[in-house]
């Protein structure tokens, strides 16, 4: 028998309860009372007990689950039950010594601390190239990356995740040539993960995920320590093994800080199909919906009315710009007329770019944007609302105007269709799984930040640039500054080519000539068409000249009414999605970034078009029927 509050499962309760089932052959799980919880913690549990043994026992992790005694220390439980030994928590002192004096005959065994996360240390000797081969046509991600960083994340969505729970992912691989990533992740296992999470909604509804969520922010809250800490740190002052040891735990608070949220890929699609819109229009079509009103109603059952961090950013500069704007209705005065007269609004200002100086973040890029940035998109917003004789306060309000209008369509939409209590739960999960793609990307980004303060310090500390280093992996940049390894050739050979893959068990990477093989494997044919087809994200239709955007690079120089082809979109994206004429995007799905953020600007968007960027280039004119889903190239 194993008792715990157990209020959002964390691997913590993984290892408790797995050491807890090596003291007999079968296992009872004892959920605190609401009441107990009360009187011992002086606190309210964010699970409900019922929610709270719900969760646990669809974690399988036990033999059975049983809520408490509802007074503490009345050992009905005892009774009931007659257990021969029972596991306790390292920090459940009290417990054990009322165990000890009540049943001095039952075994008491107290659980230690589970030993710390560590980073993937298994260098594996080979990779299986027929896994490449088979994989290649699957699932792909492509970045503007640097090898550090995109490994870091795929660390996080193999290892950590595998770490943090069960069933996951089986492997992903990466092909790095210079600052270019293409990314593959195992749709196999994709999809097992995927029917785990259908079978688990069908029996518990939604209320897992949210336990998991819970658990997750445990893990964010860490995170969020350990940058805090940094910020305080002054890295000259730091030993290499200090440094070292401060970039590990970063290293694994950033590792955490993706892991089970990336359970989210699982709803992403590739393809003519989506499998969520197909789920939910077979059932609308079974309920009698007629099949043209079938797209529209699917959309907006499925609107996780979410911003994405950028949007976010951009809302909260805007709030702060209503109340600059009361004091200066004619014309913004200079920032530092403003920090003289109104000291207060500065701050706001001050707050702001503390909190989204990282918001031009990704896999390549780490730049701090600075508090005249931010005053400087505002006066340039400014100026636009004169032109068109309108203010902040105007684009505030039809802002919520039509948020509140989004939710009350979606709100009455789910409330009018009579839908199955799976349906109606998949839908709740899938809202979620796009909050957590959003906060997860939102880690990666401010992580980057983080990581690349650490490899310039430890630039000035060893013979290898910045850059050089971000052609090395984790364990191996401490081994240079710890061990002084020499990798000078190992980078000359990376900068090359590189093939990297990473498993729950350990990681492999070639580099140079090596790599040739898994690149010649992941190789894809191209036949010439004049037509393909995806899946309609937001309906419409518009002719225009392709711009096919793979870098930072390629998004300056978008220009408005050309039709954005990329791999997929992130919350980076927003700035050229407004100037789009069309959204092509080869991945996705109806919560996906693209589809969510075309349906907002009414932009016709289709995605799930594959290998469309390599079809493609930037000039060629094609029309994008987001109607059908289809996209043609005009000859």
């Amino acid at each position: 028998m194993a008792f715990g509050t157990f209020d959002g499962l964390h691997i913590g309760h993984h290892y408790f309860l797995r050491e807890a089932k090596k003291l007999g052959d079968y296992l009872i799980a004892v959920v605190a009372h609401d009441e107990a919880v009360k009187t011992l913690k002086k606190r309210i549990p964010n699970l409900t007990m019922e929610e709270r043994a719900a969760a646990l026992a669809a974690a399988k992790l036990v033999d059975q689950v049983v809520i408490g005694d509802r007074v503490q220390g009345s050992w009905e439980i005892f009774a009931k039950h007659k257990p021969d030994a029972v596991a306790i928590g390292h920090d459940q002192h009290e417990l054990r010594e009322d165990l000890q004096s009540h049943f001095p005959n039952i075994e008491v065994k107290v659980i230690g601390k589970q030993e710390t996360f560590k980073p993937l240390a298994k260098k594996l000797s080979d990779f299986p190239i027929e896994l490449v081969r088979k994989t290649s046509s699957d699932f792909n991600k492509n970045f503007h990356s640097k090898l550090f960083t995109l490994f870091a994340a795929s660390e996080s969505e193999l290892h950590a995740f595998s770490e943090r729970f069960s069933p996951h992912y089986g492997y992903c691989f990466g092909f790095q040539e210079g600052n270019e990533g293409n990314w593959f992740l195992d749709w196999d296992s994709v999809q097992q993960v995927r029917d785990w999470i259908v079978d688990k909604i069908k029996k518990e509804g939604s209320i897992p995920f949210l336990n998991i969520q819970i658990g997750w922010r445990k893990d964010w809250q860490s995170y969020d320590e350990i940058r805090e800490k940094i910020d305080q740190t002054n890295f000259k002052m730091l030993s290499d093994e200090d440094l070292c040891d401060l970039f590990e735990q970063f290293h694994i608070g950033y590792l955490l800080a993706g892991s089970v949220a990336y359970m989210a890929d699982t709803f992403m699609s590739t393809g003519e199909i989506d499998w969520l819109e197909s789920v939910i229009s077979q059932e609308l079509v079974a309920k009698g919906v007629v099949s043209k009103d079938v797209p529209e109603i699917v959309r907006t059952l499925t609107n996780p009315l979410i911003d994405s961090y950028t949007l976010e950013a951009e809302w909260k500069l805007i709030e702060i710009a209503t109340a600059i704007e009361k004091v200066y209705p004619t014309d913004l005065p200079s920032l530092e007329t403003m920090q003289a007269e109104q000291p207060r609004l500065y701050k706001k200002l001050e707050a702001h770019t503390r909190s989204f100086f990282w918001i031009h973040n990704n896999y390549f890029v780490a730049e701090v944007l600075t508090i005249d940035f931010f005053y400087s998109e505002l006066q340039k917003k400014s100026e636009e609302l004169r032109a068109s004789k309108s203010s902040f306060v105007e684009i505030m309000e039809k802002r919520n105007r039509g948020r509140k209008v989004a939710k009350k369509k979606r709100d009455d939409t789910f409330e009018k269709i009579n839908l199955s209590n799976f349906t109606r739960e998949l839908i709740k999960v899938a809202w979620l799984f796009a909050e957590w793609k959003d906060e997860r990307k939102k880690g990666s980004y401010i992580g980057m930040h983080y990581y690349d303060l650490f490899l310039e310090e430890l630039s000035r500390r060893v013979s290898y640039s910045k850059s050089d280093l971000t052609f090395l992996i984790f364990q191996e940049v401490k081994a240079v500054l710890l061990e002084g390894r020499d990798v000078a050739e190992l980078i000359a050979q990376r900068k090359e080519r590189t093939f990297y893959a990473v498993t729950p068990e350990g990681y492999f990477i070639a580099e140079g000539a090596t790599a040739q093989g898994f690149f010649e494997a992941g190789a894809r044919e191209h036949k010439k068409e004049v037509e393909w087809k995806g899946v309609p994200a937001c309906r419409g239709f518009a002719t225009g000249h392709v711009h096919i955007v793979r870098t930072a690079e390629d998004m300056k120089s978008f220009v408005k009414g050309e039709i954005l082809v990329t791999n997929q979109t992130t919350p980076e994206f927003v700035p050229i999605m407004k100037k789009a004429v069309a959204i092509v995007t080869e991945q996705g799905g109806v919560t996906s970034h693209a589809a969510v953020i075309s349906r907002e600007l009414n932009v016709p968007c289709i995605i799930g078009v594959r290998d469309i960027t390599r079809v493609l280039k930037t000039g060629d004119r094609i029309e994008v029927d987001a109607e059908r889903g289809v996209v043609r190239k005009m000859l």
